[in-house]
């Protein structure tokens, strides 16, 4: 693991600021290592990495648990680290191989033919593909292959543009030791069940992989800097009509266009099929492991969006797409983007997505377009984070489902914003922490259940509306048409309000369909804002709290407006009575909502 870290040891900056819970965070101001000590990469911010001096031969870095490192984040204990992980192994595996050894072969599921064996031709050989003998071109390998039968190839690169005909299976004799570079890359023709296993796809012209309407599996593979080539973009997996696709520990990055592309495809997993779950703690939270495991896959930094599930031919009522112990970081417009299709996301990260040249996207997770008379539906699990995008960690532009209990934190524009109908779950373990504008909104029709999680730190921006706040900073917003039942959360330090209703969905009575129970805000400049309408009848046990906690990451804690006013002999903790509900904080034809 160092020696893939030592690559990456320049390419960041420690992160002084503490997230959500306490612990080094992702993103915002940074400080500056103290001279002699490398910059450290992402990983270090989310687990405590820590560096030593630089040596002779380079940076030194070394791993140790810090105590305060979150049990989810402990998952990704060096998650960007792998970010140059694959291309180090690469380097050194090569230098350490004799081109011309043909010793052993692979393990290759569904392997249940004959071997065909290819090396490089400055070695020599008869050309009929045996151990003694081998062929010089994988395509000649290929071509005298029937299904079943396994190609496999020998340390070296050749030229993209291999087309393997499905059932035929093709593997590194070495996983990272064959590079097919150039050309139009690998291309899988027709129905049947196909393993590419320990290839490396490089530099291909328009994609690097393409698979028909057999099934596949993508097994110790990296596909990376694929190119435009006239109407392809350079995608670096593409699956059209796929019966089925796996992807076990691979690497999609610096494709031009997306990482992956599955259109009319069925299931979808990027997975680890022997991932076990670390051992709950003594509270019943996930616990620490040692050592800290990795992901398994990454789709890093590529051009046109991470992963896009488009038309799926597979039900919509189950997962299209399986994310499992996953990357998904710095690619530009989406992480993983649903075009209705259904995902579950699981010990995984999406991080740090960017704007694109699509336009402004650049959310984490992305509802696109649903299925007419079909809800899709995201599970997001408690081990994995949706951290740092430059828009929304999730954003529900169509109708679905989504549930979390993820840590959704540092987004430039919500943590969650939903709309068209959607209804969003959130459990007691989900985190917002510092997200701009609103940790969650709901909004045109959507509803939400948020039962236990916590909202922190929301920060302030301009909405651009008139009134007493131009600024938006809430911990959750129920704007528009939209409903919402508040259950035991807590709600700390956001910028302006805990809880702000505009416009929302109504009761009979007409008050707004809002009810806020056994919940706790404190700190913020308001407990709940109701721009423009009757106050929700609150149930019973809210409190509210005057002062932020010490230590926390507050967005303003100059009290709460309302009935709970900075230096009035208000208590700390007012029952549910008094919780200070504001009125007509923005001015009725601007509105409270930020634009979205």
């Amino acid at each position: 693991m160092f020696a893939c870290l030592r690559p990456l040891a320049d390419r960041g900056e420690i992160d002084c600021r503490r997230n959500q819970r306490g612990f080094v965070s992702l993103g915002g101001a940074t400080c500056t290592p103290s001279q002699g000590e490398p910059r450290l990469p992402l990983a270090a911010r989310l687990t405590g990495v820590v560096a030593s001096t630089k040596t002779e031969r380079g940076p030194r870095v070394s791993l140790r648990r810090s105590t305060r490192v979150s049990s989810r984040l402990a998952a990704f204990a060096a998650l960007v680290a792998l970010g140059g992980c694959a291309d180090a192994g690469m380097d050194l595996a090569t230098s350490r191989l004799d081109p011309c050894e043909l010793e052993g072969a692979p393990v290759v599921e569904g392997h249940t033919g004959r071997f065909w064996f290819v090396r490089d031709a400055s070695c020599g050989g008869g050309g009929d593909g045996t151990r003694e003998r081998p062929f010089t071109q994988v395509q000649q390998a290929v071509s005298a292959a029937m299904p079943g039968d396994t190609v496999v190839v020998g340390p070296g690169t050749w030229e993209g543009g291999v087309t393997l005909p499905a059932g035929v299976h093709l593997a590194a004799l070495t996983k990272g030791t064959v590079t097919l570079r150039g050309g139009p890359g690998l291309r899988v023709d027709g129905d049947g069940d196909t393993t590419v296993q320990g290839l490396v796809v490089s530099e291909a012209r328009g994609a690097g992989v393409m698979i028909g309407e057999g099934a596949a599996r993508l097994v110790d593979v990296t596909v990376e800097k694929a190119t435009k080539d006239g109407a392809l973009p350079g995608h670096g997996v593409v699956a059209e009509g796929t019966a089925s696709l796996i992807l076990t520990r691979t690497t999609l990055t610096a494709n031009a266009g997306l990482g992956l592309l599955a259109k009319g495809t069925g299931r979808v997993a990027i997975i680890e099929p022997i991932y076990e779950p670390s051992p709950r703690g003594k509270d019943g939270k996930f616990g620490i492991i040692e050592p800290i495991y990795l992901p398994t896959s990454r789709i890093v930094g590529n051009g046109l969006g991470g992963v896009a599930i488009i038309e799926p031919i597979y039900s919509p009522t189950a997962p299209n797409l399986r994310l499992e112990s996953t990357l998904v970081s710095g690619n530009q417009g989406f992480g993983v983007g649903l075009w209705g299709a259904s995902a579950s996301v699981v010990n995984s990260a999406v991080v740090s997505t960017r704007v694109g040249p699509g336009g402004p996207w650049a959310d984490g997770v992305l509802f696109a377009k649903g299925v007419d008379g079909q809800d899709v539906t995201v599970t997001i699990d408690a081990r994995s984070v949706v951290l740092d995008n430059a828009r929304t960690g999730v954003a529900m532009l169509a109708r679905g489902t989504l549930a979390a209990a993820a840590d959704i934190s540092g987004n430039s524009l919500c943590g969650v914003w939903a709309g068209s109908s959607g209804s969003v779950s959130l459990s007691s373990e989900a985190v917002f922490g510092r997200n701009v504008l609103a940790g969650v909104a709901v909004s045109d029709g959507a509803s939400l259940e948020m039962t236990g999680a916590t909202v922190r730190g929301t920060v302030a921006a301009d909405i651009g509306a008139r009134g007493d706040d131009a600024q938006a900073g809430d911990g959750i917003g129920v704007f528009d048409g939209a409903r919402a039942t508040i259950t035991n959360v807590n709600l700390v330090g956001n910028a302006r309000a805990g809880v702000l209703v505009h416009q929302a969905a109504t009761k009979d009575d007409g008050t707004p369909d809002v009810t806020i129970t056994g919940s706790t805000v404190t700190g913020g400049k308001y407990a709940v804002v109701v721009n423009g309408t009757p106050a929700p009848s609150f149930a019973a046990n809210n409190k509210y709290q005057r002062d932020a906690e010490e230590g926390t990451d507050s967005g303003q804690s100059s009290g709460g407006g309302g009935t709970a006013q900075p230096g009035s002999s208000a208590p700390d903790d007012l029952d549910n009575a008094d919780v200070p509900v504001k009125t007509s904080i923005c001015d009725a034809g601007q509105g409270c909502t930020p634009s979205f």
